[in-house]
């Protein structure tokens, strides 16, 4: 027998009689009065909301009282958060969906209202995006910053493309409607539409069940911060394990799920509405920005024979080397797709040409954009032909025909009109920096090969190629 909050509980085989001074009785199958229970530090999340002090360790929800800590209702995982309309509810989150969990123990699902409405109301003032990877010993971050003036949301930082920076624009309309479509379906489960993807029958719900290839200590995370023109913040994050290194191996889109956070709300949701909103609002070399369309779920199903892949990122030195001579890209790749439907990739790796299945198939962590010519071609022609080349060493000093083969240069090679004529156009190789200067790195591979830099020389690079007035990009 015990009274907490002015009620009477007395405990039988079964449950818990409750009777409240108006003389009303209703059964608590989980509220106990008759021991307090020890709050462990280390499995505890407590929540101070109005006068009551709620507690939640991942299998129930407790409120504490002058005597103790004591169990109000039995929710195996989840976490608490405020009620937005009342001090005695809490929200718990719990296998996917929101359940409001009164200080009697009445668990009842909730969905929000106005979820975002009135944020967007005020209107919206500031948008900072961070993408960041970081871990035990290390961290690097790139941030960028947008001040909405006149119904235009304009760059005013960013640490990531010092030489281009404080250039993009996009109307506040654009980040607001979005943030409007997410409010008002934050609780549905995605579909394959939801995601660009033209095969309806991809089950995903599956994708989000396969696990990660390995894991790492490392963590890959974003952070969205906005803030409106009355002063509050919302903050939309999420962050994965480095495993999940987008190289074929998963298909896991990691960005999902949000966690979005601010005084008056909390949710999770696998809606990815944002997203091109926000890739928008991205400098191309920023840290992670091709993750923002899940990339992982559109191969598959949408490239074609003969479509180019041209890849970003990439940390080693020649990669880095490579952006600072020509531009973002730093290789490119050719699709096949056999009469199995079997999807390959054929490309000047830095050994030799090879072509190899695209699940096996390890890219630059920093993703890809596909681009397909938009001139009738023989695309069997070309597979063909690049297929001639596969066992072919890969040419480390960037010359034309000397019996070796680069990534473009591949490209350049098996891409022909029926006369034998070359579909892309090669150019005088640059291998200088933006500022005019030769990279230590290339003195170096070049003095190593025992021959000059060959600046000038006939050629190309994946930068340029994707420039070419015959290719468009598709994704």
């Amino acid at each position: 027998m015990g009274v907490v909050d002015g009620k009477a509980y007395c405990k039988g085989d079964y449950c818990v009689l409750r009777v409240s001074p108006d003389g009303k009785t209703d059964t608590c199958g989980f509220y106990t009065t008759e021991y307090p229970i020890e709050q462990d530090e280390w499995y505890w999340y407590t929540l101070s909301h109005g006068s009551r002090l709620w507690g939640c360790d991942g299998k129930s929800v407790y409120l504490k009282d002058s005597i103790g800590w004591y169990r109000v209702a039995q929710i195996s995982g989840g976490s608490i958060r405020p009620h937005p309309e009342s001090a005695d509810r809490v929200i718990v989150f719990y296998d996917g969906y929101h359940y409001s969990v009164d200080t009697a123990g009445h668990v009842e699902p909730f969905l929000y209202q106005q979820l975002l409405g009135d944020f967007v109301k005020a209107g919206l003032r500031e948008v900072e995006i961070e993408t960041s990877a970081y871990g035990c010993f290390h961290y690097s971050g790139d941030t960028v910053r947008y001040d909405s003036r006149d119904g235009v949301l304009h760059e005013s930082y960013n640490n990531v493309e010092k030489e281009n920076s404080l250039h993009r624009t996009l109307p506040v309309s654009e980040m607001e409607n979005a943030l409007l479509k997410l409010g008002e379906r934050y609780n549905i489960f995605p579909t394959p539409q939801d995601f660009g993807l033209q095969d309806t029958t991809v089950d995903i719900h599956a994708v989000y069940d396969e696990d990660f290839s390995y894991r790492s200590t490392s963590q890959l995370g974003y952070k969205l911060r906005l803030v409106n023109a009355a002063g509050d913040t919302l903050r939309i994050l999420n962050s994965v394990s480095a495993g999940n290194n987008f190289d074929g191996s998963t298909r896991f889109p990691w960005l999902l799920p949000m966690y979005v956070t601010s005084d008056k709300v909390h949710f999770v949701t696998y809606q990815p509405c944002l997203w091109q909103v926000l890739k928008e609002l991205m400098p191309d070399s920023m840290m992670l920005r091709d993750q923002l369309d899940n990339i992982t779920l559109h191969p598959l199903n949408e490239l074609k024979n003969g479509d180019l892949l041209f890849l970003k990122g990439g940390n080693d030195k020649m990669d880095k080397a490579i952006r600072e001579s020509t531009g973002n890209y730093t290789h490119v790749a050719i699709v096949e797709r056999d009469s199995a439907d079997c999807l390959w990739i054929i490309e000047a790796s830095t050994v030799y040409v090879r072509r190899i299945l695209y699940d096996n198939w390890k890219w630059h962590g920093g993703g890809f954009d596909a681009y397909r010519l938009n001139v009738p071609f023989d695309a069997a022609a070309v597979i063909t032909r690049a297929k001639s080349f596969v066992g072919q060493h890969y040419d480390n000093a960037f010359l034309p025909d000397n019996g070796e083969l680069y990534c473009s240069e591949l490209v350049y090679e098996a891409y022909l009109d029926s006369n034998g004529n070359h579909l892309f156009e090669s150019k005088p190789m640059n291998f200088r920096d933006q500022r005019g200067r030769m990279p230590k790195y290339w003195k170096k591979h070049f003095r190593r090969l025992g021959i000059p830099v060959p600046e000038g020389q006939p050629g190309t690079n994946p930068t340029d190629l994707s420039k070419s007035p015959l290719l468009e990009r598709v994704r």
